[in-house]
């Protein structure tokens, strides 16, 4: 969730903003809502919000009553919240600022059960607004489930359509030094597995890097494949992770995608059955700084390893001291 700074409408006219907000037309009021202005220009990609049916929420002028004011020991007391009203300043058109956002991980499901504002609140200019959503969570993995060594394959990676700057359209001396670019170098990440499924538990965080080669125009990508791992996990606790692939050059960097590998980890043979390997597709957008900056497409695929079937294995296993502290099994 991301918290945006105040937002201003503009609009032609002060009489027709204030008869807006007098009729709570906040359908309409919304076209001149300069945030989604932007939105409509790629800022803010993959952000949802919901809907908004409350007045703007700043800038506002606390009024308070002459009787909120006494004497206290010779000094003059004004109570905080006693007999106050508010009016929009005279100064700024009205806004709606602190907007909440949401952008959801891939088959990750997050649904908006309320988006409002508490007005009771009057010690600010601001009028606080809050969400409440509900989501799926991911549960550790239990012990009760069979434990496995795997490597994840990339076995192709292509990079298309990159753009220089976060523009809607890129200027064209900006798009020509990307023409000039022989290669542009990937380098993959995991999210939750830096901390719960790393087999060989070296310090730091887990990373991989190849090299892309431009193939044709705009078109990076590399058909070598390259294996990530090994890790210590469960199908299911693999099936919630996700791979993060960073695309940048000795000069820019363009921004990343991340990968849900939920298709690839049912989708590959199960530890234990036929040797194979299925291949599955993945593709995503990659983002910088909140705005597309071009596509990644590939296929990749489980290389299972070996079973450890039962926790007792796990205890046992003479390179997962660290394992066992983290899944609480010592």
């Amino acid at each position: 969730m991301q918290a945006v700074s105040p937002v201003p409408l503009k609009l032609n006219g002060e009489k027709a903003l204030e008869d807006l907000i007098r009729q709570g037309d906040w359908q309409n009021l919304m076209t001149y809502d300069t945030l989604e202005q932007a939105k409509e220009n790629g800022f803010l990609y993959q952000y949802e919000e919901g809907t908004i049916d409350f007045p703007p929420t700043f800038k506002y002028v606390r009024v308070r009553d002459s009787e909120a004011i006494s004497r206290v020991m010779g000094k003059q007391m004004v109570h905080p919240t006693a007999n106050v009203t508010r009016e929009y300043a005279k100064d700024r058109d009205p806004a709606w600022c602190d907007r909440v956002l949401v952008k959801a991980l891939p088959e990750c499901v997050i649904k908006p059960l309320k988006y409002s504002v508490d007005d009771s609140i009057m010690t600010s200019d601001h009028s606080p607004v809050f969400a409440t959503f509900a989501m799926n969570c991911v549960s550790p993995p239990s012990l009760d489930e069979p434990f496995f060594e795997c490597d994840i394959v990339v076995h192709s990676l292509e990079v298309i359509e990159l753009k220089a700057s976060e523009r809607s359209t890129p200027d064209p001396v900006s798009q020509s030094q990307i023409k000039k670019k022989k290669t542009v170098q990937a380098t993959y990440r995991f999210g939750f597995m830096d901390e719960i499924c790393r087999y060989d538990f070296k310090v730091g965080r887990y990373k991989r890097k190849s090299t892309l080669h431009r193939q044709k125009k705009n078109v990076y990508g590399s058909k070598n494949p390259i294996t990530l791992g090994p890790f210590i996990t469960t199908i299911q606790n693999l099936s919630c992770e996700y791979m993060q692939v960073k695309i940048r050059d000795s000069d820019m960097k363009y921004g990343s995608a991340v990968i849900s590998l939920h298709d690839v980890a049912f989708n590959s043979t199960p530890p234990g059955g036929t040797e194979s390997i299925r291949k599955t597709d993945f593709s995503g957008i990659m983002i910088k700084r909140s705005f597309p900056r071009g596509r990644i497409q590939g296929e990749f695929s489980i290389r299972w390893k070996g079973i450890l079937a039962n926790t007792t294995q796990l205890r046992s296993h003479k390179r997962a001291d660290k394992q066992k502290d983290l899944w609480g099994l010592s």
